[in-house]
């Protein structure tokens, strides 16, 4: 087991994203398009070192999706990556103090899986770091989803099922 103690040793977590990314095999490179012409209007005129960095990358990234892949690793490093990425979903949900919201869990991994692919293994910053913030930004954006879902009335409360429908744990017996 790669965590110990809630621990997620960022180089084995770098490594694995990494690994992840080479052998990924839905991921054939089809975001890059868009994502350079956001960095584009983004970087283009007010940072012109970040958007060279960010042209290098793609141009990086566009020479490994031009290759043979080694997709057989694919499962095996998800094995792996997946708990280590739910330990850091833990504890950013723990630093919310929310516990225990499945939703919320599987939003947070399914925006990390997203955007794990502009994780730059080659720069040797922290997994970890780039990590946490993707699910920081997750659980910001279900937090105000849900906000504004409870300000329109969209949210159907536990208690108002029950009154329309009967307990469930009462209607059994």
């Amino acid at each position: 087991m790669t965590t110990k103690n809630n621990y997620v040793n960022n180089e084995k977590l770098g490594e694995l994203v990494a690994e992840y990314i080479i052998s990924n095999p839905t991921d054939r490179g089809e975001w890059l398009d868009k994502y350079e012409r956001t960095m584009t209007t983004k970087h283009s005129e007010k940072n012109p070192k970040k958007m060279a960095e960010t042209l290098e990358f793609i141009q990086f990234r566009r020479e490994l999706y031009s290759h043979e892949r080694p997709f057989n690793k694919y499962d095996t490093v998800c094995k792996q990556l997946i708990p280590m990425l739910y330990e850091i979903i833990d504890g950013r949900m723990a630093s919310y103090k929310i516990f225990n919201d499945d939703d919320m869990r599987q939003e947070c991994i399914v925006m990390v899986l997203r955007y794990i692919n502009r994780f730059d293994w080659r720069k040797k910053t922290s997994a970890f770091a780039y990590i946490t913030e993707v699910i920081t930004n997750a659980i910001n954006m279900v937090l105000k989803q849900r906000k504004e879902d409870s300000l329109d009335g969209n949210v159907i409360l536990e208690s108002e099922l029950n009154d329309k429908y009967g307990n469930p744990e009462t209607i059994a017996s």
